[in-house]
C-alpha cells in the first residue's frame, strides 16, 4: 500500500506551527512521523512524505503543495 505522510507545518516560515514548553510543533510532528514511517515500512508499505520547506507564501499555499504531493 502507498501511504503519504503529512507531518503538518513547514520547517520555518508562515506555517511553522506553535512553540511551547521549549518545543517547536514542526519538530515534534516530524520526530513522531519518522517513527510511524519506519513502522509502516517494516510492515511492507511504501511511504511518501510531504516535507514542505519554508518556501510558501501563505497557509493556503502550504496546503496546496501538500495536496499536490499526496495526489501525485
Amino acid at each position: 500500500m502507498k501511504i503519504c505522510l503529512d507531518y503538518g507545518h513547514t520547517l520555518n516560515g508562515v506555517d511553522s506551527g506553535a512553540i511551547g514548553c521549549g518545543y517547536r510543533e514542526q519538530d515534534c510532528t516530524r520526530e513522531i512521523g519518522k517513527i510511524v514511517k519506519s513502522y509502516l515500512e517494516q510492515l511492507g508499505h511504501t511511504t511518501y512524505e510531504t516535507n514542505i520547506d519554508g518556501n510558501v507564501t501563505s497557509i493556503s499555499d502550504s496546503m496546496y503543495k501538500r495536496y499536490s504531493i499526496a495526489n501525485d
